[in-house]
């Protein structure tokens, strides 16, 4: 991979609980190069969105970050003050929330909220809303300058998904983080809301670190993958790597229950077996124990560490260490 724009190290995130520490990230590593698509992905609940809304603070009350560090152009976004962090969000880093209907706020008109965005510009009203017409118009929103007007209700899902991700690179960040900003969509819509994302990427040349459980979503979008399990990042590696020579069982039951991988007509769709560790108490050695297929003494009494099984490929997994039989 090329020098990373971000490189997060070691990172572990907790939430203070009633029952004690919910240990949320556990030794997080991950890193983005200039330029790239790294989708993160894994079940509901394993931490993705977590991820990235650690990254910029945007935590509940009861969050704490217990080690570790992500740097972004040679700064520690952990370490930031709130009053740093607010000069980065929505300039250097950007993000497509998950739902644009409760991202956008309903009472005021887009042309509204696209100018309040701008307010670090030393530049006209005019000038904010000719921008704001210009990005409309290259994520698809037909006649922007009379729709400009319109309030978050007056368009479709997939029209308020597009002025979304138009808020988003109106700053031309060096980062945009997106959580997962199609789930609400069709297929068609799906497909044509990812092929501009591409198209404007290259053309601001930014990074994206994008959160999906759609695989095949992420196989068509990004470059590199992290693979990420109850807190833990369990696999990494290129797109080429992750879905034609998975190493993590975890991985491999994942790829097993994609809809798009079944060959034959069935009633029911295949899932793992087991339910996700407590959190508050994990268990010693692998974090995947409970739903393996391939487990071995040692999986139930040390922490595997990560393996590299090549370059561009990493798991976190005894076997991994092994050599084939």
């Amino acid at each position: 991979m090329q020098t990373p724009l971000l490189e997060i190290n070691g990172l572990n995130l907790n939430f203070h609980t009633s029952r004690g520490k919910f240990r949320a990230l556990r030794d997080v590593t991950l890193h983005v190069p200039q330029g790239a698509r790294v989708g993160v992905v894994g079940e509901s609940g394993c931490g993705k969105s977590t991820l990235i809304y650690s990254l910029i603070q945007l935590l509940a009350v009861n969050a704490e970050f217990a080690g570790g560090t992500a740097f972004f152009k040679g700064r520690d976004l952990l370490s930031l003050s709130q009053e740093k962090m607010r000069q980065l969000r929505g300039t250097e880093i950007s993000m497509i929330f998950q739902d644009p209907m409760t991202a956008l706020n309903p009472v005021h008109s887009i042309e509204r909220q696209m100018i309040d965005i701008q307010y670090r510009e030393t530049i006209s009203t005019a000038e904010k809303k000719q921008k704001a017409i210009a990005i409309l118009d290259k994520v698809g929103i037909v006649d922007a300058a009379k729709r400009l007007k319109n309030y978050p209700h007056h368009f479709s899902g997939g029209m308020r998904q597009r002025i979304a991700i138009a808020m988003a690179l109106l700053s031309k960040p060096a980062l945009l983080m997106a959580d997962e900003p199609t789930t609400a969509l069709d297929a068609t819509l799906e497909a044509q809301i990812i092929q501009r994302l591409k198209e404007l990427q290259q053309e601001i040349n930014c990074s994206i670190l994008f959160v999906s459980h759609h695989l095949g979503l992420v196989a068509e979008f990004c470059d590199h993958v992290v693979v990420m399990y109850a807190g833990e990042v369990v696999e990494e590696g290129t797109i080429n790597d992750i879905f034609h020579g998975a190493a993590h069982p975890y991985t491999q039951a994942l790829l097993e229950c994609d809809p798009a991988g079944i060959k034959e007509k069935t009633r029911f769709l295949p899932t793992i077996a087991g339910d996700f560790p407590d959190l508050v108490n994990p268990p010693l050695g692998c974090i995947f124990q409970q739903r393996c297929r391939q487990t071995m003494e040692e999986c139930f009494t040390t922490a595997p560490g990560y393996t590299l099984i090549k370059e561009s490929h990493m798991a976190r997994c005894h076997h991994c260490r092994r050599p084939a039989q």
